[in-house]
């Protein structure tokens, strides 16, 4: 009986033995794990083609027509962009202390005098010390798909620099970016490039997330060392969410000096069902983080 108890523990070892030698073997056989690169370069393999169309000269020349049949003269400003003309709309301070100046920029599709928050942003800021040039970005036909507003981003740069260096022609100084949607990514990015911006407020950033190509807002984040503020809407949805919580991690693991994320209860993703709310927000948060060195006497003359 020894003896047979012997053998069959011999016989297992020996089985033992022949699996452990089959799955070293089959590992070697397995390629190894892709690397951070690999893996980069499999998506951007992946990637989708981008889409090209073309900005609509014609949409962006009705809207500027009516907004100048409907303004005052010193509210309409004309930036000279590559050989073009684009509208942007202006409103001086209106206090004796001047705090600075906020660019603000509208969502996919919009106009300077968007109703809800451009209209709102641009007409009350002035009243707190702050002058608001509100700039037309480029818009696509009607019917283009919503993730071919990623190939305007380069455009929407150039734009964006040009008021930049209106600001600086009338010395305006103490400059904020106010961005929605697909401006706030604009804005983000803007001011990750510009020794010029003080402060960064983007209003529901997460909606712009889906372009082709994309636009890294985290990488902006990351890049960013002036105070941001990141409003999101407390019903957005669990990918916009998810958004927002990547956010907030990247500019913990880059250390950001100043990034703030608030969430406003009882509002959509867009931010517009509570205009009043928003306005508020921005406006004391800019009062805190951006307001400094005021405007010279005389130079917005």
């Amino acid at each position: 009986m020894r003896r047979q108890t012997t053998l069959l523990l011999l016989l297992l070892g020996a089985l033992n033995l022949v699996n452990v030698a089959a799955q070293t073997a089959e590992k070697k056989q397995q390629p190894d794990a892709p690397s951070a690169t690999a893996n980069k370069a499999a998506d951007a393999k992946n990637a989708k083609p981008a889409l090209n169309i073309a900005p609509d000269a014609v949409r962006e020349q009705a809207i500027a027509d009516a907004l100048a049949a409907r303004y005052e003269r010193e509210e309409l400003v004309w930036l000279d962009v590559e050989k073009a003309k684009v509208l942007a709309l202006f409103i001086e301070q209106t206090t004796k202390t001047p705090r600075g100046a906020a660019l603000v920029l509208h969502g996919m599709g919009g106009n300077p005098d968007d109703p809800e928050l451009m209209h709102a942003l641009r007409t009350t800021l002035p009243k707190f010390g702050w002058s608001t040039l509100v700039l037309q970005l480029p818009i696509l036909p009607p019917g283009a798909p919503r993730e071919a507003y990623g190939g305007t981003v380069e455009a929407a740069g150039k734009r964006i620099q040009a008021a930049l260096a209106h600001f600086k022609e009338k010395k305006l100084s103490n400059v904020v970016i106010i961005g929605h949607e697909l401006g706030a990514a604009l804005a983000l990015n803007a001011a990750a490039g510009s020794k010029d911006v003080r402060a960064v407020v983007a209003l529901s950033v997460s909606s712009a997330d889906g372009l082709n190509p994309p636009v890294d807002v985290a990488a902006a984040i990351e890049k960013l060392k002036v105070p941001v503020l990141d409003l999101v809407g407390g019903w957005d949805t669990p990918a916009q969410l998810r958004l927002a919580e990547k956010r907030v991690a990247m500019a913990r693991t880059a250390k950001h000096p100043s990034y703030t994320q608030v969430a406003l209860a009882g509002t959509d993703d867009m931010l517009t069902n509570v205009t009043d709310v928003v306005v508020i927000r921005v406006r004391s948060w800019i009062n805190k983080k951006a307001a400094g060195a005021a405007i010279q006497a005389g130079a917005q003359q």
